[in-house]
């Protein structure tokens, strides 16, 4: 499920630690999505939730000491907070779950497609089109990670807007 995601070094210079964030900070006041791809082992810790050990296997499941993996990222992780903290009320995030902040600021991973059709804007065309018919009955036959491909060949990224509901 994580193989594709990435985790903290525990060396991180703080400096870009608190910008990342301070963009995260900024992603979810502005709705401009960060294409971070992390798992849930970084998000749990972000809003000041506890990691357990279950959450070591998502990325290391060869970890021999999962106590050290769960600190390791520690100070990294407080520098991003600090630079979230900048632009967005920290203790306001205990409020919200990990996936929520991950949606807030990555985007949400599910490609809805009434969404999509909603914000369709058309040119020399519109719905009725026979080939606008066929383009959407294509997108309702793909999978998410097909879809998700798509969003990235057409618009750079492989999320919708969250702020867009």
């Amino acid at each position: 499920e994580n193989q594709d995601q990435y985790i903290l070094r525990p060396d991180a210079p703080e400096e870009a630690c608190i910008f990342v964030g301070m963009l995260m900070g900024l992603a979810i006041r502005t709705g401009n999505l960060l294409p971070f791809n992390l798992p849930r082992f970084f998000w749990t810790p972000i809003v000041g939730d506890q990691r357990r050990l279950e959450d070591v296997a998502t990325v290391d499941c060869l970890a021999e000491d999962p106590d050290q993996l769960l600190a390791a990222d520690a100070r990294p992780l407080r520098a991003i907070r600090r630079g979230l903290g900048e632009l967005v009320p920290v203790h306001l995030l205990r409020l919200c779950t990990w996936r929520d902040i991950q949606e807030r600021v990555c985007g949400d991973a599910i490609i809805d497609l009434d969404l999509l059709r909603a914000n369709t804007k058309y040119g020399n065309c519109n719905v009725e089109t026979p080939a606008v018919q066929h383009f959407w009955a294509a997108l309702e036959s793909m999978d998410n990670e097909e879809r998700q491909l798509f969003l990235r060949f057409t618009w750079a990224r492989c999320r919708l807007p969250v702020a867009q509901r």
